[in-house]
């Protein structure tokens, strides 16, 4: 399998090096910045926190579909959290990710 844009084989170091390249041009784009902006400023608090009725202030947005796994910063993709919450959101995930359970 190729990566197209690269045109290189599919290897884990080429899959990573395709990730971060995609990373990293999301970012850099205004238009993504401005989005994740206007966000950050409709959503001063923690979304997780205040579903169990804290008021902690957002640190960090989450997109919920990965950029690398071809989400966006639409604001249907986007979650406020504070750096704890964030943490165990990909804590969570990980866990998940790598938990065998027995069919």
């Amino acid at each position: 399998m190729l990566i197209p844009s690269l045109k290189v084989k599919a290897t884990s170091r080429a899959v990573a090096a395709y990730s971060s390249i995609m990373i990293d041009r999301h970012r850099k784009n205004t238009r993504n910045r401005k989005m994740i902006a206007s966000y950050r400023v409709a959503h001063p608090l923690c979304e997780r926190c205040l579903h169990h009725h804290h008021t902690t202030p957002t640190e960090q947005i989450h997109h919920m579909i990965r950029v690398e796994d071809g989400g966006n910063s639409e604001h249907e993709n986007l979650l406020a959290l504070c750096r704890e919450c964030h943490l165990n959101i990909h804590n969570e995930t990980y866990i998940n990710q790598h938990t065998y359970k027995d069919s």
